[in-house]
């Protein structure tokens, strides 16, 4: 094999091994892990979606309160958290369509909300936290006032 192929084959094995490495690093914002309870009332909130939106841009992390008001968010996997950095938070319950006749005939009607409208948008629900590493545990107070 003549140096110039040598030498082309080495450039191209560094250049995959380059590559490679790239996609084993980790390739998006820094996450950390958060959970937390949310409250309506004074009284846990089953079944509502929690969102963090990060004020700097970036995919919002999401989860689901259990009949304790508790949560964990996820982002990429599976628990894995929220953005880094400060967030504005929204959360939401659908409660059930009553009308049977609506679904009976496959329409969508206005959904009826289980929290108080202000809270469905991040940008307006006036709650927001700076998400950090080992940060404890947070508490989301609603209320209908």
């Amino acid at each position: 094999m003549s140096s110039h192929k040598r030498l082309s084959v080495g450039w191209i094995a560094v250049a995959l091994i380059a590559v490679a490495s790239v996609g084993c690093g980790s390739s998006g914002p820094e996450l950390a892990p958060v959970k937390g309870v949310v409250t309506l009332e004074g009284e846990p909130l089953e079944g509502a979606v929690v969102l963090f939106q990060p004020n700097d841009g970036g995919k919002p992390a999401t989860g689901l309160t259990d009949a304790s008001g508790g949560f964990v968010l996820t982002t990429l996997e599976e628990g894995d958290g929220a953005q880094v950095g400060v967030n504005s938070v929204s959360v939401t319950k659908e409660l059930p369509s009553t009308s049977s006749a609506d679904v009976e005939e496959g329409e969508i009607s206005d959904v009826e909300l289980g929290t108080p409208p202000r809270y469905a948008s991040p940008q307006l629900s006036g709650l927001t936290v700076d998400v950090q590493q080992g940060m404890e545990p947070v508490t989301l107070e609603l209320t209908w006032e």
